[in-house]
């Protein structure tokens, strides 16, 4: 239910961090060809910024598409 905007909040046992969604993606996943799911798969590559991507599965019944939401620090 997240949109682009909103603020995703991580907690370790000193403080919160706070990212805000940037981006959202949905790519098809299921029939596709191995070309397009291996550009898919990038998104879990390492980056050279600040970031946090969340991958799913999508829809909840028959994951056909990759859920990808894009989150960079909110300032």
């Amino acid at each position: 239910d997240l949109e682009v905007g909103d603020v995703i909040s991580l907690f370790d046992i000193e403080r919160e961090y706070q990212y805000r969604v940037d981006r959202i993606e949905l790519l098809p996943e299921q029939g596709q060809p191995l070309q397009l799911r291996l550009e898919n798969a990038k998104w879990i590559d390492p980056t050279t910024d600040e970031r946090i991507t969340l991958i799913s599965c999508w829809p909840y019944v028959g994951n056909t598409h990759r859920l990808v939401v894009v989150a960079t620090p909110a300032q």
